[in-house]
């Protein structure tokens, strides 16, 4: 899997990634810490790659919708929730998922489940 790692989370993470196998850059490898979300989701997109993140923004399809990016993946941290029980979270989201699924989709990674946002409904005129 190609993923970028946003800024919020701990670069150490790209090599435990690395290990297993996946492709990764981060956003504070290229600088863009202090891009905004749009700009750092174009990076990512171009260079095909899969966005983690802990910015429950982009779990907005209406703002993020399908097919404009390579894929998002959120993963939620609850209050109160330490930032290593999320880490285990993704490595082991990492380690167990097909980047397929996710290719052009945006996922959160919630503590029990994996859900899939769905946009507002649009009505009928």
């Amino acid at each position: 899997m190609k993923i970028k790692l946003d800024h919020n989370l701990s670069p150490h993470l790209a090599s435990i990634l690395e290990d297993l196998g996946h492709d990764v850059q981060t956003a504070r490898d290229e600088r863009l810490e202090k891009a905004s979300d749009s700009l750092l989701l174009y990076e990512t997109t171009v260079e095909g790659r899969i966005l983690f993140t802990l910015d429950l923004g982009f779990a907005d399809v209406d703002t993020y919708p399908r097919d404009t990016h390579s894929g998002i993946v959120v993963f939620e941290q609850r209050k109160g929730e330490s930032i290593e029980k999320v880490e285990g979270r993704l490595i082991a989201f990492a380690r167990s998922r097909s980047p397929r699924k996710f290719e052009g989709r945006t996922a959160v990674v919630e503590k029990t489940r994996l859900r899939f946002p769905r946009g507002k409904r649009r009505q009928k005129p």
